[in-house]
């Protein structure tokens, strides 16, 4: 296989997704909002094809089956590592697609549901000429991530859920004196002010949903 790009997701349980978001409208409004997410930026990324394999890596394990048939438009479902630490579930599959000799894998999660498809396939251009992509986000972390082979280096010590991952990242990829590139900054949906850029971006992930009544967004 020349290239795959991975979806880091969680099944939809209430109180499992979206915790910061969770906390400010609620779990079961929170998971609804995520589950047009996943829908949201597979139709994109598999639409496209964007690669030559669109695989999800979903959390918890024992929900792979239930993922794969509420969300059924990708290519393969595959369980992430059991680990709570994020670097060592995205080291593993940087792992296997080097066991499986794919030449390119891209990582991305389901935070940032209007990541533009152009984005994605930059990355795997630009892995043509850079060991390592990254896509920072703005709120200090990255919304992608893709490499030509394993860089355990690249996942030790990170400060996960912080504004010091991409600068960590970037420490350690100059360390490494690897080649890498950055594409443009996005956002991740995290806030309630997140969602009123999400809603002016892409309305109809809002279509149908009850949010709660102190919620108002306007175009």
């Amino acid at each position: 296989m020349t290239e795959q790009l991975v979806i880091f997701a969680k099944y939809p349980i209430p109180g499992t997704v979206k915790t910061r978001l969770a906390a400010q409208i609620g779990a079961e409004p929170a998971a609804k909002l995520y589950s047009r997410f996943i829908e949201h930026i597979l139709d994109t990324m598999t639409r496209r094809r964007i690669a030559e394999k669109v695989v999800v890596a979903v959390t918890p394990p024992d929900s792979v089956n239930r993922f794969a048939r509420r969300f059924p438009s990708a290519d393969r479902y595959e369980a992430q590592l059991p680990d709570d630490d994020l670097g060592k579930r995205m080291l593993a599959v940087f792992q296997e697609a080097s066991n499986m000799h794919v030449k390119k894998t891209v990582i991305i999660g389901t935070d940032s549901p209007t990541l533009p498809a152009n984005y994605v396939l930059e990355a795997f251009s630009m892995l043509e000429s850079h060991d390592v992509v990254l896509g920072p986000a703005k709120d200090g972390g990255y919304y992608l991530i893709g490499a030509k082979k394993p860089h355990p280096e690249l996942f030790e010590d990170i400060p996960w859920s912080t504004a010091r991952v991409l600068e960590k990242t970037i420490a350690a990829l100059d360390r490494l004196r690897l080649r890498y590139v950055l594409l443009p900054e996005y956002f991740d949906v995290d806030e309630i002010a997140d969602l009123h850029q999400l809603y002016r971006m892409a309305p109809e992930i809002f279509s149908g949903l009850e949010m709660p009544s102190h919620l108002s967004f306007s175009l």
